[in-house]
């Protein structure tokens, strides 16, 4: 049983295609506090007093959070470019989306310096510190058929890549230690300049790993129930 080259390209043609594009740009404020733009003053002995006189000590005003009135919204600005085909007499279908999100002004609490309050009683303002991208590639194939007369059937394929880089911070940080969470001492994930968001620390780090693997074995032995 034979087939003609003509045949196989006219069996294997595109039979539908479309090519799409997007841009758009989209604001996020991030839970930021809505007094976040201004300095507030409390009283509270223990933080700030004067002894006037003889009597007990006076409460005095004490700054207990330093507004940030320059923060403004983050900006997400997203691009991409789609191809959807339909070949083989609409028996398979093939997308693609090339895809690039730039998050820019992101914002964070940074660390305050300690002439500017201690960090116990004082709330950080959250400031526009850095920008973070991610770029990748989306695929989806779907084929269709028949089995028999009455019966068919359809297979749906996805897959992607994905490149997530964190691109620049506020001047003088290499990372940022307000959003990486610990537990009893161990700090798993670090988002650091340069590297993706949420890099897992103890497999990238050894010097970190060897320390946090200490950790975990000494939280494991003080966990076992005394017999």
């Amino acid at each position: 049983m034979g087939c003609s080259r003509h045949s196989l390209l006219r069996g294997a043609s595109l039979r539908r295609a479309k090519i799409r594009g997007g841009y758009g740009i989209m604001g996020n404020s991030n839970n930021v506090d809505p007094n976040n733009q201004y300095s507030l003053y409390q009283t509270n002995v223990g933080n700030s007093s004067y002894p006037i006189s003889d009597a007990a000590a006076l409460e005095g005003y004490y700054r207990s959070r330093i507004g940030n009135p320059y923060a403004k919204w983050e900006k997400a600005v997203t691009t991409n470019i789609g191809f959807d085909g339909t070949f083989l007499n609409g028996k398979m279908d093939v997308i693609v989306d090339f895809w690039n999100k730039d998050t820019q002004d992101l914002l964070f609490q940074v660390p305050i310096t300690v002439t500017n309050g201690s960090p116990s009683y004082v709330s950080a303002p959250s400031v526009n510190v850095g920008k973070m991208r991610n770029k990748g590639i989306d695929i989806q194939i779907i084929t269709r058929g028949k089995i028999t007369g009455k019966v068919g059937y359809e297979v749906t394929v996805n897959g992607g890549f994905l490149d997530n880089k964190i691109v620049a911070l506020n001047p003088g940080s290499t990372y940022l230690s307000t959003v990486n969470p610990s537990f009893r001492g161990i700090n798993p994930i670090r988002n650091q300049l340069g590297r993706p968001a949420v890099r897992y620390l103890l497999s990238t780090d050894s010097r970190a790993s060897d320390c946090s693997r200490a950790r975990l074995k000494l939280m494991r032995r003080r966990r076992k129930p005394v017999l």
